[in-house]
């Protein structure tokens, strides 16, 4: 871990890091995983108050107006994310959990492609991977499904991200510019790439988060 903030009570009140971000459609929470609770019990409860979702039995019509969870499922995901060590280089590794605003249980089984093209942003801000100029390649492996996919974003010498517009059609090599482009040539195979995705300016608990520019 380099610049990962730690949960810290201030004024009889925990605060949690957290970053709040956008990857494609979705919106959601990426906590790092070192300084999550280790039980899944106390995980699960942590989560119900950050995205305010109830924290027993159902709650129809549930604005979650006392969490960061947005309504529909799309923006109640929350990614925890560590970093691990492969022949290869370093690989980021993600475990999805997936809310819903009006009951809260807690589904661990699936994955986003979405938000995981918000990681290695993520992975980036928190100091976990150096970003260079140029094009940057992160592998990630989903823990809930066994995925492993590929992560590229082309940062420019300034430190802005390449943001082509998309005039109707892909370059002929498949790479979609301002999106993600899966190939799902076999189940534990995807590459998706990503060349330009989230724009976060955000402040959660008092800390800043991220402050990336793109789309």
């Amino acid at each position: 871990m380099s610049s990962l903030l730690r949960p810290r009570i201030r004024n009889h009140t925990w605060e949690f890091p957290v970053h709040h971000m956008r990857g494609g459609t979705s919106t959601g929470l990426v906590i790092a995983d070192a300084v999550a609770p280790r039980e899944e019990s106390l995980k699960e409860e942590l989560l119900r108050h950050l995205m305010g979702v109830p924290l027993h039995g159902e709650q129809p019509g549930n604005k979650q107006i006392t969490g960061l969870g947005r309504g529909p499922a799309t923006s109640n995901k929350v990614f925890f994310a560590s970093m691990e060590k492969t022949p290869s280089g370093p690989r980021l590794v993600s475990t999805l959990a997936q809310l819903a605003a009006e009951h809260g249980r807690i589904d661990w089984s699936v994955n986003c492609g979405n938000m995981t093209s918000a990681l290695q942003l993520w992975a980036f801000d928190s100091g976990e991977v150096e970003a260079k100029v140029g094009r940057n390649e992160l592998e990630v492996r989903n823990t809930n499904t066994g995925v492993v996919t590929t992560s590229r974003m082309v940062i420019e010498a300034d430190g802005s991200f390449v943001a082509v517009v998309v005039a109707g059609r892909a370059p002929a090599n498949g790479d979609v510019p301002h999106a993600i482009h899966v190939n799902c040539s076999s189940a534990t195979a995807v590459n998706v790439v990503v060349l330009s995705s989230v724009s976060v300016h955000n402040k959660v608990f008092k800390h800043d988060v991220c402050g990336i520019d793109g789309a």
